[in-house]
């Protein structure tokens, strides 16, 4: 069911004025071209059109409108980008799903009021000179800390309760907030966080989630202190699976360097930023999951992980690099350079210049590894060799691209001193085992064959030009088009045209839609001069095509025949040939 102000919303709203606050876009025809925000081109194939209210490239598919293209470039949820363009549409929109819209931006304004009293109490409290000073050894600047929303838990045990009730919030908020606890006793409840330094936790638009709470140094070793670091848990507000900390501030430099560096902790995050370096995040000290990979993919698929040589083999570094390369992702491994610290805080308050170095010089993840078995293992001896094998070729055999996944073999054949056809062998085993990840299932999608796209360019000329529409329809066999979807089309359209009735089911005739609205625009990237000449020509291509295809499919079927002796098959077959 259509939804009237959604309806209203992109009636008012110009799609490319929209966009073009994004990227740079010129007239192509009757629409709009530019490069594609969502993939790496050097020629655009993105189409953007006024009159249809949507965008579609031709690269790497995306298609959609204005609310479309504000979720997957701003990574916003779809209420978010309503409310968004209500405003600048100036149109008035009533809540919906009250009880939940409630829940959520209750969850918010306790989230948010809660990070601007920790702030409150680093600057001004007594209570945080042992944290201030903790901070200021670690080189924290005032207006970075401000900036990340950087404060202190004061000891005690109901100081954030105290505050937040005084405010008008009950306990039982305070509570789902995951800021504060039950008593024992079922009487009260008290702060979850108490004498830790307290880092903001914001979603990709800014907005307040969570936190993480760090223990002073001087807390780490008692007994009752808890975990050094603890984190708000899960709630209808914040999905840790789902968060990249940092990413509200690192995404646009990620876009500008075409590159996102993961960090372990909070403070590598800060201390990259002070310095300069802006497009570093962290996953919250958990691994990569595919929500995260999905949220980063928005601004870029390479990625530089910064981990030490031991955690090479730790199984949550290695599950977020397999999961990375199996979305698609390029990863390369920074090594911090020996003698600059453990971990990228200690290199850049030692040099920035280290830290940027290192970015700099980052080296292929299966490099990586293979520098690391090297240093486990003799890889001229048959165990050494097998068991570097065996260390890195499950991960090679989750990479999505199929060039990539090539390279690899190669890399790993020659750091082995083995036959890169008997490296591709037990590649195969691995990939076909039972249980084994579906890699191809993640692979590109491949180039359009010259069938299909011959197919495409015919139906978007039929679409536009009615003076061709009498040749095609007396020319064209169904047949003769590749795919349902196009064939679909070309029904459903010519049913349309000639004020026939067609009923395609829900799903196929939403498609047939998607296709009447996307296909056109190939005429904007690229011009057909003269339409009836060119649909001609692709009508005679495509009736040759597919004889040829149906000829070697019946040189397959003769084969088959004269194999075993089938006579009457063999017969019918030479028939169809000559027919052909």
């Amino acid at each position: 069911m259509r939804d009237p102000v959604v309806d209203e919303i992109k009636q008012r709203i110009n799609i490319v004025e929209v966009i073009q606050e994004y990227l740079p876009l010129k007239k192509a025809g009757t629409n709009w071209k530019g490069l594609c925000p969502f993939h790496g081109e050097k020629s655009p194939s993105f189409m953007v059109s006024e009159d249809r209210m949507m965008f579609h490239c031709f690269g790497c598919g995306e298609h959609g409108d204005v609310f479309t293209f504000l979720m997957k470039q701003e990574g916003y949820e779809f209420p978010e980008v309503l409310k968004l363009l209500a405003d600048r549409a100036g149109v008035k929109i009533e809540r919906r799903d009250p009880k939940i819209a409630h829940e959520r931006n209750l969850l918010s304004e306790i989230a948010d009021i809660s990070s601007r009293f920790y702030q409150k109490v680093l600057t001004d409290s007594p209570q945080a000179e042992t944290a201030r000073q903790y901070l200021g050894k670690r080189d924290l600047k005032k207006e970075t800390a401000a900036a990340f929303g950087i404060g202190f838990a004061p000891d005690g045990w109901e100081n954030l309760c105290n505050f937040l009730n005084k405010r008008g919030y009950k306990d039982d908020d305070i509570i789902n907030s995951g800021l504060a606890l039950r008593s024992v006793n079922g009487r009260g409840i008290y702060d979850r966080f108490r004498k830790r330094v307290m880092f903001t936790i914001k979603n990709a638009q800014g907005q307040v989630v969570g936190f993480t709470g760090r223990l002073l140094p001087e807390d780490e070793k008692k007994p009752d202190a808890g975990g050094k670091y603890v984190n708000t848990p899960e709630s209808a507000l914040y999905h840790k699976g789902s968060v990249l900390y940092g990413l509200d501030q690192a995404k646009q430099e990620i876009k500008k360097h075409d590159l996102a560096v993961l960090v372990e902790g909070n403070m590598d995050v800060v201390s990259s930023h002070q310095a300069g370096i802006r497009n570093v995040i962290a996953a919250s000290g958990t691994a990569l999951t595919d929500d995260q990979l999905r949220l980063l993919g928005r601004y870029t698929r390479r990625l530089a992980v910064a981990f030490d040589a031991d955690a090479a083999g730790d199984s949550a570094a290695k599950k977020g690099i397999i999961l990375a390369l199996r979305a698609g992702f390029l990863v390369k491994v920074i090594i911090i350079p020996e003698g600059a610290g453990k971990d990228p805080d200690d290199c850049v308050r030692k040099d920035p210049q280290l830290w940027r170095t290192a970015i700099e010089k980052a080296i292929d993840v299966i490099d990586f590894l293979v520098q690391s078995a090297r240093a486990k293992f003799d890889l001229r001896s048959v165990e050494g060799k097998r068991a570097a094998v065996e260390q890195i070729l499950p991960i090679v055999a989750e990479v999505g691209d199929p060039v990539v996944a090539a390279h690899y073999l190669k890399v790993l054949a020659e750091a082995v001193g083995t036959p890169e056809d008997i490296i591709r062998n037990e590649l195969a085993k691995k990939t076909q085992r039972p249980g084994a990840s579906a890699a191809a299932g993640n692979q590109p999608t491949p180039a359009l064959s010259r069938t299909r796209m011959l197919s495409e360019r015919l139906l978007a000329i039929y679409l536009t030009c009615p003076a061709v529409r009498s040749e095609v329809q007396n020319r064209l066999k169904t047949e003769h088009l590749e795919g349902a979807d196009l064939r679909d089309l070309y029904g459903w359209a010519m049913a349309g045209y000639t004020q026939n009735i067609i009923s395609l089911p829900a799903p196929r005739e939403d498609r047939a839609k998607e296709l009447a609205e996307i296909l056109p625009l190939k005429l904007d990237v690229e011009p057909a001069d003269e339409p009836f000449e060119e649909a001609k020509n692709i009508l005679n291509i495509l009736a040759s095509l597919h004889r040829q295809a149906e000829r070697e499919r019946l040189e397959t079927e003769m084969r088959e025949a004269e194999k075993i002796g089938d006579v009457a098959r063999i017969n019918e077959i030479a028939k169809l040939f000559k027919e052909l």
